[in-house]
């Protein structure tokens, strides 16, 4: 099994999710656990990510009431303080700097075909390569606005660059 490691470098504090090993199939085995995770590595070719998921239902805000309310081009104060918790955490680290993906899924394609019910809990539990949350109080504390301004761009009602508050 031929492994290489490689370190995810920001200007945001590395949390363990941003080491990762490429494992010789390809698949990526992230954080502390990456030797743990090496031996579990799938066939060649398969990818860890999503590996034997359902594919939810689109998100019930996508036909009903949206979480993020934008006039004029400027975004409401919960969807902004989604916006600031995203960079302070540093989401951007593995999910790219405005949710279009990196070392991590696009966060803008995965809120297309999930509820905010499981963006939750894969915040607060962790999934697949992702650590749990649950114990960052600016997370728990921001969690509806951190699910408005990832909705907001997975919508494509809010662009790349960073939003202006009403």
């Amino acid at each position: 099994m031929s492994l290489s490691k490689k370190v995810v470098k920001s200007i945001y504090p590395v949390t363990a999710a941003c080491a990762f090993t490429v494992l010789s199939s390809g698949a990526i085995a992230g954080g502390e656990a990456g030797a743990a995770e090496a031996a579990k590595e799938p066939a060649a070719g398969a990818a860890t990510e999503g590996a034997g998921e359902a594919t939810a239902a689109p998100a019930a805000a996508a036909g009903g009431d949206k979480p993020y309310s934008i006039v004029d081009g400027k975004v409401d104060a919960n969807t902004f303080e989604g916006w600031q918790t995203y960079r302070v955490a540093g989401c951007g680290q593995c999910h790219g700097g405005a949710a279009q993906g990196g070392a991590a899924p696009s966060l803008v394609e995965r809120l297309k075909t999930i509820s905010q019910e499981q963006f939750n809990t894969s915040v607060l539990e962790g999934k697949n390569l992702m650590p749990p949350w649950k114990n960052n109080k600016k997370v728990v504390d921001n969690l509806d606005k951190l699910y408005a301004y990832v909705k907001a761009r997975s919508d494509g009602a809010l662009g790349e660059d960073k939003p202006v508050k009403q």
